[in-house]
């Protein structure tokens, strides 16, 4: 891994730097979050070592890889499976494009398209969403798809709790009514897959609805540590501009923007499901997190994956990985509502990697893979997720330690 770009490519990360700083003097936060996704998505595309510094060399930009990709070719999808699996892998050096003749170099366009689409969690193979790691159409108690299979003798839990108020914020950000549904598993629990089909009733202003999960109580007691979480999040007009935050403590939220995977619509007046997942990587260094939804939840076929990502330490290092809950809480939140919104098929499962899973498997080179065909292979490396610190010629910036004016969220 290289983290020396080409003049082009260094004047583009230098002006992201430098946008990202001001929004950070300006303490403008919208700029900020709109800035740091970019940050995050250059870093990524141009395989960019953030925990390093990043130099301007010489020369024209690396050689693109031909546009036309075959996704139903044996190619890509034995590239896709390789990368879903170096994804669960937090030891770069074990990643099977790491292993000698392993390259990019040595592999098809097909095959690294393939690759890059499945480290990153994109749609898959072919036409449609990705299956679920399950891919069987196994369903819950409540008739819900599961996407993960259950642990033996784990606990599913259906009892909730919903609870409409008007929220009253420390920012001083005027009150508002608000909804929060609540599952209490009685114990923290390791490794869960929540899922709720929600009855949306209108917005005053577009928001998030949040799944806050490993979470305990989100109170000021004990400094608000017990209300660290993940919070995955859903924009209702449908926009990507947040898909996942840590809170840590309670109530300082840390951008963790993670690219949708499909775009929703304006969801504000519709009738959803949503699943949050939240499970330990088998070497237990890393959280493996994913969203779904399903726009027709009457149709256990439209569940679709929105958000994809293993959190290694890079999402908020004072905090992340969060491997054990800080509670016993999984709770939906939305602010901003008109009406009461409803709540059915609520679940917390306690789930477990499938058997044949990509983070149990013996990363070995598969016998698909060895049907790659010939096209021109290409030089770049598999994308890399960041980490939230890096220096550049100009200053340090740090992507999730400043705090702008929180809104209890």
């Amino acid at each position: 891994m290289s983290n020396q770009l080409n003049p082009d490519l260094f004047k583009q990360w230098k002006q992201i730097i430098e946008e990202c700083n001001k929004a950070l003097d300006s303490r403008d936060i919208v700029a900020f979050e709109l800035w740091q996704g970019r940050f995050n998505a250059f870093a990524t595309n141009n395989q960019i070592d953030i925990s390093m510094p990043v130099t301007e060399g010489s020369g024209a930009p690396p050689p693109t890889p031909d546009p036309t990709v075959d996704k139903n070719s044996e190619a890509y999808k034995s590239g896709f499976k390789h990368g879903q699996e170096d994804a669960k892998i937090t030891d770069e050096s074990k990643r099977y494009t790491n292993q000698p003749e392993k390259g990019p170099a040595f592999h098809s366009n097909n095959f690294n398209a393939g690759y890059k689409d499945g480290f990153g969690g994109g749609p898959g193979p072919g036409p449609g969403p990705e299956p679920g790691p399950t891919g069987d159409g196994t369903v819950d108690e409540n008739g819900q798809l599961m996407i993960y299979p259950s642990k033996p003798n784990g606990k599913f839990i259906t009892k909730h709790d919903t609870r409409y108020f008007t929220r009253h914020y420390a920012s001083g950000k005027p009150d508002e009514p608000t909804v929060e549904m609540h599952i209490d598993s009685g114990t923290p629990m390791i490794n869960q897959e929540c899922t709720a089909v929600v009855t949306m009733t209108g917005m005053s202003h577009p928001d998030t609805m949040d799944w806050k999960m490993y979470s305990g109580e989100h109170t000021k007691d004990n400094g608000g540590k017990s209300g660290t979480c993940y919070d995955l999040e859903l924009m209702t007009d449908g926009s990507g501009s947040k898909t996942l935050e840590v809170e840590s403590p309670h109530p300082h939220n840390h951008p963790a923007h993670q690219p949708q995977l499909f775009k929703p619509g304006d969801i504000s007046n519709k009738k959803i499901g949503w699943k949050g997942i939240c499970i330990n990587t088998e070497d237990g260094k890393g959280v493996h997190i994913e969203s779904w939804i399903n726009l027709t939840p009457d149709d256990q076929k439209g569940w679709k994956k929105y958000i994809d990502v293993t959190d290694t330490g890079q999402l908020y290092k004072p905090t992340s990985p969060i491997l054990k809950p800080y509670g016993s809480l999984a709770i939906i939140r939305i602010d901003g509502i008109k009406g009461k919104p409803l709540f059915d098929k609520v679940s917390m499962r306690e789930i477990t990697w499938p058997s044949s899973s990509p983070s149990s498997a013996k990363h070995e080179r598969s016998d698909l893979s060895k049907a790659m065909d010939d096209d021109q292979s290409v030089s770049t490396n598999p994308s890399v997720r960041a980490t939230t610190t890096t220096t550049t010629d100009t200053r340090t910036f740090k992507t999730g330690m400043v705090e702008l004016d929180p809104l209890e969220k």
